[in-house]
């Protein structure tokens, strides 16, 4: 697991693996990886700048827990997402990208 969270752990590079955000700067004065961080990002498929806040990053547990502003998706709020690593054996990582939100009328 440690070769995958290495990839997606940090907060920051998420512009570096993700094919649809174009970039990623720190949106703040709370430094990388730690829990209240916050980046703004571009991707291709919008022209809006989007804005997510971290709430959890768990190296021990290989788990982060981050949030998007409600502003930034039109009929979606409370938008949370945990991803996280397990270790399956024998050289196998298991990658788990779960999502909450709930829907409103645009």
């Amino acid at each position: 697991p440690l070769s995958v969270w290495a990839i997606f752990s940090d907060f920051h590079s998420f512009h570096t693996w993700a094919p649809t955000v174009l970039s990623s700067e720190l949106d703040g004065d709370i430094t990388t990886n730690t829990a209240g961080a916050k980046r703004k990002y571009k991707t291709n498929t919008s022209s809006k700048e989007c804005h997510i806040t971290l709430l959890e990053h768990n190296p021990s547990t290989y788990t982060i827990v981050y949030a998007v502003g409600d502003y930034e998706m039109p009929g979606i709020r409370n938008y949370r997402s945990s991803v996280s690593v397990t270790d399956e054996g024998a050289g196998i990582s298991q990658l788990t990208w779960y999502s909450s939100f709930i829907t409103t009328k645009s």
